[in-house]
């Protein structure tokens, strides 16, 4: 039987917030999915367009604004740094219209945003709102994603998003066109 991943550390021990908690683990992250995405032949630069998903305390989302990325911010309870763009909205239901092309975005990422036995999540809706405001060849990446086997992740994936990278506390989706399903 496929295990899932789990944290270390019971969901009442384990602090989320830690995920990303200071700049130099920002910059680490940030320069891992670099790395990563790079393999995959996707180079992000300035000009991409980032979404942070259950940004937390903005930690991340700082960092890259300083850094001059674009990126906008989404959590269902922003708090921490005030002065990056952040929406307060559940990653349920993002709130951006997928017909504007500046709504769109070529990169996602979210750090410990995924685990049903923390959070009540709707991962089909979570994973269906990601591909809507996800450019087509674009990227989520998600780390970690937990309490979730391979199959389950597998089997909550819209048509439009494919899993091309899964590893223990990794996983990355495209965005691909229907008609390469």
């Amino acid at each position: 039987m496929e295990e899932a991943n789990k944290p270390s550390g019971s969901p009442e021990t384990f602090a989320w917030e830690d995920i990303v908690r200071n700049v130099d683990q920002a910059r680490t992250n940030f320069r891992g999915i670099c790395m990563r995405l790079k393999e995959l032949g996707f180079i992000i630069d300035t000009k991409t367009k980032i979404l942070e998903v259950g940004s937390g305390r903005g930690v991340f989302a700082r960092y890259l604004v300083d850094s001059g990325y674009d990126i906008i911010a989404v959590d269902i309870n922003p708090r921490g740094d005030t002065s990056i763009p952040v929406a307060k909205a559940s990653i349920e239901a993002l709130p951006f219209d997928e017909s504007d092309s500046l709504q769109r975005f070529d990169l996602i990422a979210g750090f410990g945003l995924i685990d049903p036995d923390v959070y009540e999540q709707d991962i089909k809706k979570i994973f269906s709102e990601m591909s809507r405001v996800l450019e087509i060849g674009g990227y989520v990446y998600l780390s970690p994603i937990l309490n979730v086997t391979k199959r389950e992740l597998e089997l909550s994936l819209p048509a439009t998003l494919k899993l091309v990278v899964s590893e223990p506390f990794l996983s990355i989706l495209k965005r691909i066109e229907p008609a390469d399903v």
